[in-house]
């Protein structure tokens, strides 16, 4: 069911559609909290509309993910 929730996210942020992206990634998110993935893909699609927090959660939740640094430092730099 997340993996459904996470393909449809994708699908939407490709298209550009980032509102409903982050919808999306929320619900995969609410089925299975620990999923760093989760959170990344929707920190990026929260960047693109200039909301940053989920990028610092990537982080929290897996620390050793370089990706999620990536992240973070795009915040950090006000990149999207």
């Amino acid at each position: 069911m997340a993996d459904k929730a996470k393909s449809k996210g994708n699908a939407v942020f490709s298209a550009s559609d980032y509102t409903t992206a982050i919808k999306h990634f929320s619900d995969a998110i609410a089925l299975t909290p620990t999923n760093h993935v989760l959170y990344s893909n929707r920190s990026a699609a929260y960047a693109s509309i200039q909301r940053y927090a989920d990028a610092k959660k990537t982080v929290e939740l897996k620390p050793d993910w370089s990706k999620g640094y990536s992240r973070l430092s795009s915040t950090h730099l006000g990149l999207t």
